[in-house]
């Protein structure tokens, strides 16, 4: 069964808001919850296995875009988390380029291309989030 982790002050312990979880949060303090339960209440967060596929070589601020030195397979439709000293978050690769060539995978030792929704820095760790 997946669990959850869900920031809850002592406030809110009545009135949990699964949509709302942040990575932050779950140092702070940690509650699990079904996800059944969750997905009544608007929304789940899994907290899911990832693995290190690569790390942040140059971003281009004006298309939004990362260039990606691969260590490992990533493909379209994977999702990733990207970490960083100030960057944490997470998406789906919708697309990818390598040399301006629209390419469905990268293999490991390829610099890639991936349109991003937040800023990035050199040396930010990409991970590939795996879903069980």
């Amino acid at each position: 069964m997946f669990k959850i982790a869900s920031y809850i002050s002592s406030s809110l312990k009545e009135n949990i808001e699964c949509d709302k979880i942040t990575r932050a949060a779950v140092e702070d303090y940690i509650t699990n919850l079904d996800v059944d339960e969750c997905k009544m209440k608007g929304g789940v967060k899994l907290l899911m296995k990832e693995e290190q596929v690569g790390t942040v070589i140059h971003y281009f601020p004006h298309i939004p875009a990362a260039a990606i030195h691969l260590e490992k397979t990533l493909k379209v439709e994977d999702t990733i988390h990207i970490k960083g000293h100030t960057t944490d978050f997470t998406q789906v690769v919708e697309s990818m380029q390598i040399e301006n060539t629209p390419v469905k995978e990268g293999k490991p030792g390829d610099d890639i291309g991936v349109k991003v929704k937040e800023r990035v820095r050199i040396h930010d760790v990409v991970y590939k989030v795996i879903e069980e």
